[in-house]
Formats: structure tokens, C-alpha cells, sequence
């Protein structure tokens, strides 16, 4: 079942668009990039190490949000990636099929200088395997995720500037979540993404 934040920050998102489009500075972008993430799951069980892997992702990021001080903006974000990730135990790697991670984040940002924007945020992370299989029990979980990054805006046209967004983040994942016998603790699983699109152009850059 899908968790009541990522469903009503989806919802805020699609029916805020047009609204916040039309607004005097839109905090409204689009990108496309990559996502490295640490080991899923890192455990020791009866002195075997066992490291359960994901591959770098491709990725596409979506924000929108508004000004709501004089150096302040709130906007939610939307990313959504997508890969393998295969698990090492006792020598062997084991491929575990495919995939996906959904996020949704409420987040803060400002000027940092000239072009270059601040954004910290925090929200839920679906990990979404490809079939209910592996290490996932039925299918997936949602988590509480962290984020903090930054934004460089380049000037491009009229009315958009390219935007390259980095973001380091991490979430949670818990034992009662795997199939793994013995996973004990909550873990935590760091993350690094680097993402390129267009944003649109605001009246007055900081």
C-alpha cells in the first residue's frame, strides 16, 4: 500500500504546476542524472559478511516551490531511479533482478552566492523491487529519507537557465523490511546523485 506522504506530496505537486508556473519567481525545474548509492544491507552472519549492492542509477528529478521569505524558498521534490542490485555472501555475487527507488522530499533553499542555491529537505524514499522476490519482503517499503544538497544555475534562454543539482542524502531501512535472517538493527544507506535539466528562470537571481 502506498504510504499517505508520497501520495499527497504527488498530488501537491500535479495540481500545484500551473500555479506555481505563473508565479513571479518559480522555484520550478526538470532534470536528468545518476545515483550512487552504498550498500543496501550490511550485515554478519555466523562470520560470513554479507553486502547486498545496487548499481548506479539513472534518474529523473522534478521540483516545484515558491518564495516564502526574503532569502527563502519551500518546494517539494520528486526523483524516481532505477537499476540492479545484486548481493555478495561467502565469495559469490548473486543478481537479484531489478530496482526502483521513488522519492519525495519537502525541502528549503536559499542563495548561497551568485547562481548557487542551497536546498535541504526531508521526505520518504519507496524502495521498489521488480518482482516480490529477493531480499524484499512483499515488494518494498517506505522509509524516512534526509537530503541536502546544492544548484548551479547557468544562464541558457529567456526564459529557462540550466541547472546542474547535487544532492547527498540517506535513509533508513529496517530489519522486519528483508528476508534475511540474522539482519539485525536499523541501518542507514548514504547516497550521492547528480542530476542536469532545465530550470525555469527566476525575475531577480539572488
Amino acid at each position: 500500500m502506498m504510504h499517505p506522504f508520497p501520495v499527497a506530496c504527488a498530488a501537491v505537486l500535479y495540481l500545484g504546476l500551473p500555479g506555481i508556473a505563473q508565479a513571479q519567481q518559480p522555484d520550478l525545474y526538470f532534470q536528468l542524472g545518476a545515483v550512487w548509492a552504498a550498500p543496501l544491507l550490511h550485515d554478519n552472519i555466523a562470520g560470513q559478511e554479507i553486502t547486498t549492492q545496487q548499481s548506479i542509477a539513472p534518474m529523473v528529478r522534478i521540483g516545484a516551490g515558491l518564495p516564502v521569505a526574503p532569502k527563502v524558498g519551500a518546494g517539494l521534490e520528486a526523483a524516481v531511479a532505477w537499476g540492479g542490485y545484486s548481493a555478495d555472501y561467502a565469495g559469490s555475487s548473486t543478481d537479484l533482478g531489478n530496482i526502483t527507488t521513488l522519492s519525495f522530499l519537502a525541502n528549503l533553499n536559499g542563495p548561497i552566492a551568485q547562481r548557487l542555491r542551497w536546498r535541504v529537505g526531508i521526505g520518504m524514499i519507496g524502495t521498489i523491487p521488480g518482482e516480490d522476490a529477493g531480499i524484499f519482503l512483499q515488494g518494498g517499503s517506505w522509509n524516512a529519507l534526509f537530503s541536502a544538497g546544492v544548484d548551479y544555475y547557468v544562464p541558457l534562454k529567456p526564459k529557462f537557465d540550466l541547472m546542474i543539482g547535487a544532492r547527498a542524502d540517506t535513509h533508513t531501512l529496517t530489519p522486519g523490511q528483508t528476508t534475511l535472517v540474522g539482519f539485525s538493527g536499523t541501518q542507514w544507506v548514504p547516497r550521492v546523485s547528480l542530476g542536469v535539466g532545465l530550470s525555469l528562470k527566476r525575475v531577480a537571481n539572488p
